[in-house]
Order: C-alpha cells, then sequence, then structure tokens
C-alpha cells in the first residue's frame, strides 16, 4: 500500500506539472531527475552534505548529553523537576523561527545552525528521556532501593539499560526534526556551505527543479535516520 500510495502522488504531481507547463513553479518529473542527477553526481556534492550533517549533528550530540544529564538530575530530584518545569514549557513553545533569528544575531551565519538545532530538539528530549525515566515500573524501582548498591551504579546498570529503547525512539525523532530545522536555519542565515546554501541560491535563480531536488535528497537522508534507528531498535538485548 505504501508503494502504491507514492506512486499514486508521482502520478498526480506529474500530472499537474504537466498541465500547468510552469517549469519555476512546478517543474516536470523529468526535470527534476535530471537536477537530481546532476546534484549528486557533481564535486562538491559529498562536502555540502557533509557539513550541513556535521553541523546538525554537533547541534544534536550537545543537546542529547544536556538533556540526559539534567533529565537525570529530575528524575532523582523533585525539586529540579519542578525548577525545569517552566524552562521546558518555554523552550517548547517559542517558534523555531525565533531561534533561528535569535542565534543569527548571536553566533552569525555559520555558527547559528547549531545552536538552532540544540535549541529546536532539546525540549523533546528532555520530556522523552525524563518520560522514560518515569516510566520504570516503580516495584524495580523499590527493589533497587533495597541493595545497597550506589545511585551512580544504579544508574548505569539498572535505569539506563531501561530507557535505551526510549532514548533511541527520542532521537529518531529529534534527528529528522533536527535537519529540516537546520537546513531552514541555513537558508534563511545564507550560510557559506551546505544544503541551505544550495538551495537558497536554486530560490534566487529561480531553479525549482533544484529546489525541488534537493527536498528529495533531504527526505532521502531522513528516511537513512530512520532506517538505521529502527533497525536499532529492532535488535536492542533487553
Amino acid at each position: 500500500m505504501h508503494l502504491l500510495s507514492i506512486v499514486l502522488l508521482i502520478t498526480i504531481y506529474g500530472i499537474a506539472a504537466f498541465l500547468l507547463d510552469r517549469s519555476f513553479i512546478l517543474p516536470k518529473l523529468d526535470e527534476i531527475v535530471h537536477s537530481f542527477f546532476v546534484i549528486i553526481t557533481s564535486n562538491d556534492f559529498i562536502s555540502i552534505v557533509l557539513v550541513t550533517l556535521s553541523r546538525f549533528l554537533m547541534g544534536v550530540l550537545i543537546s542529547f548529553i544536556l538533556a540526559l544529564i539534567l533529565a537525570t538530575w529530575a528524575f532523582y530530584s523533585p525539586g529540579f523537576k519542578a525548577f525545569m518545569e517552566p524552562l521546558y514549557t518555554l523552550l517548547k513553545s517559542i517558534p523555531n523561527v525565533t531561534y533561528i533569528i535569535v542565534a543569527l544575531l548571536w553566533l552569525g551565519r555559520n555558527g547559528s545552525v547549531i545552536l538552532v538545532a540544540f535549541l529546536a530538539i532539546f525540549p523533546i528530549l528532555y520530556n522523552s528521556i525524563l518520560s522514560s525515566y518515569e516510566n520504570i515500573d516503580p516495584e524495580l524501582i523499590e527493589v533497587t532501593d533495597l541493595y545497597p548498591d550506589g545511585k551512580l551504579f544504579k544508574l548505569w546498570h539498572v535505569y539506563l539499560p531501561l530507557i535505551k529503547p526510549g532514548i533511541i525512539l527520542s532521537l529518531q525523532n529529534a534527528l529528522t526534526l533536527a535537519l529540516r530545522v537546520s537546513v531552514m536555519a541555513e537558508i534563511l542565515g545564507q550560510v557559506s556551505m551546505g544544503i541551505g546554501r544550495a538551495m537558497n541560491f536554486a530560490k534566487i535563480n529561480y531553479l525549482m527543479a533544484d529546489i525541488f531536488a534537493w527536498t528529495i535528497i533531504i527526505i532521502i537522508i531522513s528516511a537513512l535516520i530512520d532506517a538505521i534507528f529502527k533497525f536499532w531498535y529492532e535488535h536492542l538485548d533487553y
């Protein structure tokens, strides 16, 4: 059924593009395919993709480490959890475009992408990790409290293995969101290099087929991320 829906959508798009016959508005399928292969076979394609990936992965890494530390602290300390609640609510309520504008003013074009990726996904990771902690069976927590091992031992050998599935799922969602937000930040920030830079160049020059081709590339990267994390999740050792 998935393949059928994809074929149907492509067919509808192809008919619409053919009837409109305005490539600068809705490029035909053959034009998109041509642009796609021109882009992926260009000399700087790998460099462009790697620059964007390095920016958003850095933001994700920083966000994940901080979210894990703070969520663990909140799990152990109800007082700190109450302290974090207003900050979490604020961060998840701020539009991503606000993050982009503020980050551009603070860090300039290239550094802003990392900060935007961090701010956009930190609330998601923090809430997901904390929820995973709180969903641990209370009876299991009571049993671990009977043993003399310290909190760090229990955290490393009991709690973290139990919440690993939740962490993987939250990272999967965060990475795909971070990729989209990072590309948007690159476009608005007019970075020196990256997927956003290439899409902004295509926009300025009315190369609509290139925009669609880069969009397909982003979708493919997101699908690969989802596939990797799905494989990881399905092969977890419980």
